[in-house]
Order: C-alpha cells, then structure tokens, then sequence
C-alpha cells in the first residue's frame, strides 16, 4: 500500500494561515511555534467539501532558490514518507514519528503539513509553561521521555531500512 502524501498550493496555506502570522495559535492566532529550521502554523483543511483536517504547516526557512535547501527538503520528503510506508507494513500506527499529510514547493519557502497533535508542544508541556495545553507531572515526564526515546531508537537502528541520526529533538 501506497503511502499518499498531497501537493499543496503555497497561496492557500499562505491565506489559511492569515500570511504566516506570528500571532500565538493560544492567543487565537495560527502560529503554534517556531524552531531552528522553521515555523509552523495550525489550520484546517476542507476536503472533498465536507471532511476537515487538523494539521500543522511547517514552512522552512531557507529559500527554494537555495539549492541547498531544496536537496535537504528533498531529502526531508524522502526520508519521511519511507519511514511512513515502513511503518505501515510493519503495522505500527504510534511510533513516534508525526505523520506526513502534504507539502507545497510553489510558493517563496518549502512546506510540509504533519498531523496536528491537539495535545500541543511536548516541550512546553515538560517544562510546565504557562502557555501549554497540559502541564506533564513527574509521570507524564517519565512516560514521554520513554517514548520519545523509542522514537529515535526507530530511527537511529534503521528499523525501517535505513539509519537516521535526528539532531534535532529539542522542540
């Protein structure tokens, strides 16, 4: 089975997103942070006229017209969806990883759309900030730290055909 993954129009998430404001999304904006290799943005989408999905925008910062940044994006798309049909085959449906809805490569910056976690930011959530969804207890921490630890063990033993050192998990 084929993993689908949609080609976005850049204007629409642009339009969708009130023009990638910074307005805080627990502020009533669509901004629901920002981390080294982009922002992202809540919004919905209509689908087939009736259906809508929850899912969050990331528009990366680096330019398409920097052939840097459009190998790594490539690369980013890649890697995902592999890891999504892997996943798939083997029957995993939580293993950490987000899941990839779509992208736009139309517009000035690179975009992929993930599931939105209602949940909101792991990060804030640990931390106790103010602004989070849900403040974690001691337990909640432990059980997070549990998982996200299995999430990249998936990704660092290749468990889907290839090894991904993800430097990133700060956010």
């Amino acid at each position: 089975k084929k993993i689908a993954v949609a080609v976005c129009d850049y204007a629409k998430l642009k339009a969708a997103t009130g023009g990638f404001s910074s307005r805080l999304y627990v502020r009533g904006g669509n901004c629901l942070g920002s981390g080294g290799n982009g922002n992202v943005f809540f919004l919905e989408i209509k689908r087939h006229g009736q259906h809508t999905s929850q899912v969050a925008c990331k528009v990366v910062h680096q330019a398409l017209t920097d052939k840097g940044a459009i190998v790594q994006f490539k690369n980013e798309l890649v890697v995902l969806t592999k890891i999504m049909s892997e996943a798939q085959r083997q029957g995993l449906e939580n293993h950490g990883i987000v899941e990839l809805k779509g992208f736009a490569v139309n517009g000035a910056y690179p975009c992929l759309l993930y599931s939105f976690m209602k949940n909101g930011s792991l990060l804030k959530a640990i931390e106790g900030k103010q602004d989070a969804l849900n403040v974690f207890d001691w337990e909640d921490r432990h059980r997070a730290a549990a998982q996200v630890a299995r999430a990249l063990t998936y990704l660092h033993l290749g468990t889907y055909g290839s090894v991904i050192i993800h430097g990133d998990v700060t956010r």
